[in-house]
């Protein structure tokens, strides 16, 4: 029972150790993943606050321009209702606003058939006609008073790389009369987008109509100006704002983007965060937590495989001072003492349950003569030898004793004199029959007397003991290697 008890210590040592540690498992979990989802958050709020800045800067930009190019627009108008001409008063009036407007490479005024009617000298390079100009068209067979904003081109075949901002000009009656435009380099652009911050490994870009990469920050050679498929899907939603992971098809980055449409503009804004970057902070604090915690794991098992073990060989050693207290040495069978106690133990159960119990005592014969011929050596085998005997002859529910020198006793629970009468013949046989190895010489043989009585209504275990006791008496005394059994006669 004792055992038993034991090893229910240790398992419930076990399941209470494996209870924390999966309940502590389970917290590690969920503070990584808050952990995570509040980098990304702060990465989201970081992208989001940098998008809002130059989506402002931008739109600045444009805005100047805009105006500008709405004055010019007014003025070219006016004179074309009043039917003046080209002359320097014009020129002076565009050069002197373009000195205010420093983000544009020039101001240039076309009539109706894309022809240049005004430039400022501060163009780089004489500009071709518009006419040729894909947006020409596009203005001219539109009745639009705003901006249009075309893709990225060369100002020139030489010249930088642009993009045009441009306002429609009217005749009084409604009729298109020719457009202001204002180049504005796509190296401005790509400045302010350098002057945000998107941290290591990050990216900004801006787009026009159809999602054209205007510019890129920072800028990689080659560059495409592909679009990731949920931008497209941000746009053709009519989003302004937005967030989603890609993996750039320019250099294989995986990313956090924050999306941002200028108001008012075909202009689309990117700030891309990288997810190495972002998450750089938390994986260095996650692999301490984790190394920590593989600590904790490996202390918290070793601990407890220390107490089993040690809780193990606790009991195993109790086990056997247990059993060196219950058993005989020299035989292994119960010694006169847990005899006593299983016997007393199985008679009151028998009486109890109402069912047969049988007891045989047996004596070796002529033991003495044993010792003294060959020595206790052999003796000892000879006791050895029978006890061997009694273990295969008996069932597992009968218990054997040796309650004497040379003197055993076997109790048979649910065992009626006659079944024990012929348990004790077998084992006479068997006995007669055995050899007993000696060191030296031929091998002994031995017989033994069995004395059989069983249980009655009145029988307590002194009389039982008693009973059997005068069975082997008769048994010794009619001849030895005999078996008696109590009351019987001859």
């Amino acid at each position: 029972m004792e055992q038993l008890h034991g090893g229910r210590f240790v398992t419930r040592l076990w399941r209470v150790v494996g209870a924390m540690l999966l309940l502590l498992s389970l917290l590690i979990a969920q503070s990584i993943q808050t952990s995570r989802s509040q980098h990304e958050e702060r990465a989201v709020v970081e992208a989001y606050s940098v998008a809002r800045v130059l989506e402002s800067d931008i739109a600045n930009l444009v805005d100047k321009v805009r105006i500008a190019l709405h004055t010019v627009a007014v003025e070219r108008e006016r004179r074309l209702a009043g039917g003046a001409g080209d002359d320097e008063a014009t020129r002076a009036y565009i050069a002197n606003l373009h000195v205010n407007v420093r983000d544009v490479l020039g101001i240039r005024v076309a009539d109706d058939a894309g022809r240049l009617v005004y430039q400022t000298e501060f163009a780089t390079a004489p500009a071709e006609d518009l006419g040729g100009q894909p947006w020409f068209a596009k203005l001219r067979d539109g009745y639009d008073s705003n901006v249009l904003i075309s893709a990225p081109h060369r100002d020139g075949a030489e010249g930088p790389l642009v993009v045009d901002i441009i306002r429609r000009v009217e005749f009084p009656d409604g009729r298109f009369a020719g457009a202001v435009v204002a180049p504005v380099p796509a190296e401005r652009l790509v400045t302010l987008l350098a002057a945000a911050e998107a941290g290591p490994g990050g990216s900004i870009a801006v787009r026009g109509e159809g999602l054209t990469l205007f510019a890129r920050y920072p800028v990689l050679a080659g560059q495409d100006g592909a679009v990731p498929d949920a931008l497209r899907d941000l746009v053709a939603r009519g989003e302004v704002a937005g967030t989603f992971h890609a993996v750039s098809p320019l250099d294989g980055t995986d990313r956090l983007y924050s999306y941002r449409r200028v108001a008012a503009y075909p202009l689309h804004i990117t700030v891309a965060r990288s997810t190495d970057e972002y998450l750089g902070h938390w994986r260095r604090d996650m692999g301490v937590v984790a190394l920590l915690s593989s600590m904790l794991f490996a202390v918290s098992i070793g601990a407890t495989l220390m107490v089993d073990r040690a809780w193990r060989r606790q009991r195993r050693i109790a086990h056997l001072l247990e059993k060196q207290a219950h058993t005989d040495p020299l035989t292994g069978l119960a010694n006169r003492r847990h005899f006593m106690e299983v016997a007393d133990a199985e008679l009151a159960r028998s009486r109890r349950y109402d069912t047969p119990l049988s007891m045989l005592m047996i004596d070796i014969d002529h033991f003495k003569e044993v010792n003294d011929a060959h020595g206790h050596r052999a003796g000892d085998r000879v006791l050895q030898q029978l006890a061997r005997t009694c273990l295969e002859i008996l069932r597992e529910v009968d218990v054997a004793g040796r309650v004497g020198g040379e003197e055993f006793a076997i109790l048979l629970p649910e065992t009626e004199v006659e079944g024990a009468f012929e348990v004790a013949e077998r084992l006479r046989t068997a006995v007669a029959a055995a050899e007993v190895p000696r060191e030296e010489g031929l091998p002994i043989r031995v017989t033994i007397s069995i004395g059989v009585a069983a249980m009655d209504a009145a029988t307590n275990l002194d009389t039982l003991m008693s009973q059997a006791d005068d069975a082997l008496y008769d048994a010794k005394h009619g001849g030895r290697n005999l078996v008696r059994r109590f009351g019987q006669r001859g």
